[in-house]
């Protein structure tokens, strides 16, 4: 490493791996963050809160497909008179809530 041989490295050597780890945190904060938008629970995965990190993305994708797809399909045939859309709001409202959860705790990770 060159930190571990710093009398011996040069300060040029040096200042190109400094810059080379702030490059890779740099790289590595987007990532978590694009990440922690796109795929709710990821940032949990990577504070090894695997078992958060699942319920989460669970939650959210649940929640989403619940809303877009099982409520307008079988709502109708289980309860007709039932309206849908209360339905419909209440779980995009919680997606957006985990999701929303999930970009803010993989914003403030370091």
């Amino acid at each position: 490493s060159v930190f571990q041989k710093r009398d011996v490295v040069s300060i040029e050597q040096q200042t190109a791996k400094l810059d080379q780890i702030r490059r890779w945190d740099r790289w590595a904060g987007v990532v978590r963050r694009v990440s922690a938008v796109l795929v709710p629970g990821s940032h949990n995965f990577l504070g090894n809160h695997v078992i958060r990190g699942v319920l989460v993305g669970f939650t959210a994708w649940f929640c989403l497909s619940g809303a877009l797809a099982w409520v307008p399909l079988f709502l109708r045939q289980i309860e007709p008179l039932m309206p849908r859309s209360i339905i419909q709001i209440g779980l995009l409202s919680l997606f957006a809530i985990v999701v929303l959860r999930s970009a803010l705790f993989g914003w403030n990770r370091r």
